[in-house]
C-alpha cells in the first residue's frame, strides 16, 4: 500500500529507503541508469544509420531541385 500513497522517501538518483514493514519493498528492483559499452556502441550505430539515411534524403532532394 505504501507505493500507492507515496510514503517512500527518495533521495538523489532515485535511491530510496525501504521499510521492512512496507509490503511493496520487495517488488522494487534496482534499475541501471547507465549503458554498457556494447549498448552504447549499438545505440550509436543505430543513430549513425539514421543520420546517414537523413543525409541521403537531403542529397536526393537537392538533386531533384537542381534538375528542375
Amino acid at each position: 500500500m505504501c507505493c500507492q500513497n507515496n510514503t517512500h522517501q527518495t533521495h538523489a538518483y532515485g535511491h530510496g529507503h525501504s521499510n521492512s514493514s512496507c509490503e511493496c519493498a520487495k517488488k522494487h528492483q534496482f534499475v541501471r541508469r547507465f549503458q554498457t559499452r556494447d549498448e552504447q556502441i549499438t545505440h550509436l550505430n543505430t543513430y549513425l544509420s539514421e543520420l546517414q539515411a537523413e543525409v541521403n534524403a537531403v542529397n536526393e532532394q537537392i538533386t531533384q531541385l537542381q534538375a528542375d
